[in-house]
């Protein structure tokens, strides 16, 4: 049994995702109404009318078209002297598609700020701050209220890093099938060539690889499954592995753009079995 006096009381959310509040709509104890609870008598109506915090959701692209990798996203908040990093979170993009989402919920009401950067990004070249800014200092505030989702905080990677690029044009009679894919592979000083980016062509079957720098690359096109099996790929200008393919090499401001690939589609003959007499 509780003795009598007076009592404080808090309302809050274990899952985050509505504001705590004190009796009767106080955010602290300090401006809260105490409750006088007496032995033998029962207090009723005690309600709260929660507000729910607010969110952050946004898009991560990649300036030349490609998948973002793994990508580390921090938020920052203003506690009235300085930027504190809030929370941190760890995105990419899922399989077969070209954006990674995110999203921050359970916010408190306040300012905040954004940060998004390749989690191999060793030397601080795809570190973006939002909007379009290279230091937390410089970057857009973003206001959040109880309540409410601030979208469409997207970033896009990549566009300030080089201006080499590479394009082409993907030719066939028939029209391009959906599981059809151009590949960009970084052929490092050991000649060996990795993966590194990867787009759809346009419909009408042109493709651009931009902000790319200096070095040689390999491009090839890929055909396969969505499920990434019974795949097959042809290496520009028609090879079948990355052997006998040919290097484009490229300096930070050049662009390539001789790149085609032919798809060739057979008409095989009506065979019939029925058999004619004689």
């Amino acid at each position: 049994m509780m003795a009598q006096g007076n009592y404080f009381l808090k309302f809050s959310d274990e899952k985050y995702r509505f504001l705590s509040q004190y009796y009767e709509h106080a955010p602290d104890q300090q401006t809260a109404k105490p409750l006088l609870l007496i032995p033998g008598s029962k207090l009723t109506n005690i309600d709260a009318n929660m507000e729910e915090r607010g969110s952050i959701t946004g898009t991560i692209t990649m300036f030349n078209g490609s998948a973002p990798d793994s990508t580390y996203i921090d938020l920052y908040k203003y506690d009235g002297t300085a930027w504190a990093n809030v929370e941190h979170q760890y995105v990419g993009a899922p399989y077969m598609s070209l954006v990674a989402d995110y999203q921050f919920e359970g916010l408190l009401p306040g300012i905040y700020r954004m940060s998004a950067q390749l989690s191999n990004d060793d030397d601080n070249n795809l570190l973006e701050y939002y909007k379009d800014q290279s230091t937390l200092e410089n970057s857009t505030d973003i206001t959040v209220r109880s309540g409410t989702t601030i979208s469409d905080i997207n970033f896009v990677l990549g566009q300030d890093s080089a201006n080499a690029a590479i394009s082409g044009k993907v030719v066939s009679e028939a029209g391009l099938p959906v599981n059809l894919w151009i590949e960009l592979y970084n052929v490092r000083q050991d000649s060996y060539a990795s993966l590194f980016v990867y787009l759809r062509p346009n419909p009408d079957g042109t493709f651009t690889i931009a902000g790319l720098e200096q070095g040689q690359y390999l491009v090839a096109m890929r055909q396969g499954n969505v499920d990434g099996y019974n795949t097959t790929r042809t290496y520009w200008p028609n090879a079948e592995n990355k052997d006998n393919a040919t290097i484009i090499s490229l300096d930070n401001t050049s662009t390539f753009s001789e790149v085609k690939f032919t798809l060739y589609h057979v008409h095989l003959p009506l065979i019939s079995n029925q058999s004619t007499g004689r």
